[in-house]
């Protein structure tokens, strides 16, 4: 509750303890040079018919040569950025609020010329549909054939998956500039030869299939500005010259990927930052395979509230009601599995239980029930919470329970299984907000937490980069993609609300505000963006 009273503008520049990380402020992410934490802890056009009469043609042919087509119209002049991402101003000023983000290589359109305000040398353009943004500022280029911006629009996010790009944790990831000589890994990286040698076995291994996949990202072929050794086009605010590496990453952080690909015998990734990283030493992310259920309106036929979800990793076994005696069916529901289930509970020699309405087809037709206990139930909200609008689009998520139904109005229409903050320093805030701004994607971090008195635990670092599908809400929390677990059903957040990749783009797709096109994120209230739809967490 305590943002609540802060303006949606304001909120990404302030910074909170014990969550998820923050919005962008700045033109751009901290570079990834960075050292190792500390370790104390197109219609055809129309002909005439062939039976139609001579003078019909001739008329028609006349009309066509009379007026002639009009030429199509020269494409709309845009602008890029040279920088991971560069921000987007309410109005010409370097005081005006951040409205939205352009993304390296993507290109959104501007006004022809230029509007003259104090702080920009070069003059402010307008961007469609809002904001301005300083022309050579922040990264803002209107050459789109810049070494930079070409390489990145090569590779663009894929709004359609449930991950736009490829992600995987580091294993102490050296950076690279560009694609080193095998003198040069060796130098850098000491005896990979031994390495590759100890990573196959362990990658072909009699557990490979219960490890994650080879790569990230099926391999293709070396992008065209790598080969013959060349030196990346970085979209770090500061140039790396000639240098061969730029750090590393240290051991669990998480980063993105456009591009993988084979050179100098090793398998290599291009991160959203242009940068390369080594594929073995990266644990490539395996995509969850849970995601929620849609659910029919009233009167629809399909899936209704309530439902009970299995949160328990181990099955959970499923009765026969035989008279008043509830017997053992040798019948089990599998870890995350959700069944339809009658509006009243049973009660039976002081137990209770849930009867199930739809058990699957191949079961004899009998009466079946699951323990109460055993299961997460889920009922349909009689009402819109306080302050929502009647026909308001609204997100209920459950603390106690770990679920989340999205609603219209008094309709829920998605239900599915979330995680929640884990820990005392962890928690996640309980209360009623709107979403202020929403995010393609967006980096997570925090720095580490250390020891300062007794009984202290040290609290290490985290950088998630180009976490998918970010809606905040309230200060540094938000609703977005977990990539680096499949824990849902059970806390295990920072404070934010994690979500299965595929959920995490289903409820970005539904909620407000909505991401102009080209743009990589906006805040609600601007740009011809709507009110953020509101998301209420309870115990």
């Amino acid at each position: 509750m305590r943002a609540r009273l802060l303006a949606p503008w304001l909120a990404p520049a302030i910074a909170f303890a014990g969550a998820c990380g923050q919005p962008p402020t700045t033109s751009a992410p901290t570079p990834s040079i960075a050292p190792a934490p500390s370790t104390t802890p197109p219609t055809t056009a129309s002909m005439p018919s062939t039976t139609a009469s001579a003078s019909s043609a001739a008329s028609t042919l006349a009309s066509a040569s009379a007026s002639p087509a009009e030429p199509p119209k020269p494409p709309a002049p845009r602008l890029s950025t040279t920088h991971l991402w560069s921000r987007i101003l309410e109005r010409p000023s370097w005081s005006a609020a951040t409205i939205g983000w352009v993304r390296a290589g993507s290109r959104i359109e501007r006004a022809a010329t230029k509007t003259e305000q104090p702080g920009c040398a070069t003059g402010w353009y307008s961007v469609k549909p809002g904001g301005f943004v300083c022309d050579g500022a922040e990264g803002v280029t209107t050459d789109l054939d810049d070494p930079a911006v070409a390489a990145a629009a090569r590779y663009p996010p894929d709004l359609a998956s449930a991950l736009p790009y490829g992600y995987g944790t580091s294993e102490s990831a050296p950076f690279y500039a560009r694609i080193p000589t095998a003198a040069e890994m060796k130098q850098a990286e000491g005896d990979v030869a031994a390495h590759l040698k100890e990573w196959a076995a362990r990658s072909d291994g009699p557990d490979a299939t219960s490890r994650p996949p080879r790569t990230a990202l099926p391999l293709a072929a070396v992008p065209e500005f790598l080969r013959d050794h060349a030196q990346a086009p970085s979209l770090l605010e500061r140039s790396l010259g000639k240098q061969l590496t730029a750090g590393s990453a240290w051991s669990t952080m998480g980063l993105a990927f456009v591009a993988a690909f084979e050179a100098e015998g090793r398998d290599w990734y291009l991160t959203t930052e242009q940068l390369l990283v080594p594929a073995d030493r990266m644990r490539a992310v395996r995509l969850s395979d849970f995601h929620g259920i849609e659910l029919a309106k009233p009167g629809e036929v399909g899936e209704h509230l309530p439902i009970a979800w299995v949160r328990a990793h181990e099955p959970v076994k499923v009765l026969r009601l035989e008279g008043d005696r509830v017997v053992d069916a040798e019948l089990t529901l599998p870890f995350r599995s959700h069944v339809a289930i009658a509006d009243a509970a049973l009660t039976l020699k002081g137990q209770r239980y849930l009867e199930l309405t739809a058990p699957p087809t191949s079961w004899p037709k009998e009466r079946w029930l699951v323990q109460a206990s055993d299961v997460t139930r889920v009922d349909a909200e009689g009402a819109v919470p306080s302050g929502v609008g009647a026909n308001d689009a609204w997100v209920d998520v459950s603390l106690r329970d770990q679920t989340l139904v999205y609603y219209e109005g008094t309709h829920p229409t998605f239900a599915t299984l979330i995680s929640s903050g884990f820990g005392a320093d962890h928690g996640t805030p309980m209360g009623l907000w709107r979403i202020y701004a929403k995010h393609v994607s967006s980096r997570m971090e925090r720095a580490g937490k250390p020891v300062e008195k007794p009984g202290d635990t040290y609290d290490p670092p985290y950088r998630l980069d180009d976490v998918p599908w970010v809606q905040y809400y309230s200060g540094p929390y938000a609703l977005h993609t977990s990539y680096w677990h499949d824990e849902f059903g059970q806390p295990h957040s920072h404070g934010c609300i994690n979500l299965s990749p595929v959920d995490a783009r289903t409820i970005f797709e539904r909620t407000t505000p909505s991401v102009p096109s080209g743009w990589h994120g906006v805040v609600a209230g601007y740009a011809g963006a709507g009110a953020g739809t509101w998301v209420r967490i309870r115990w």
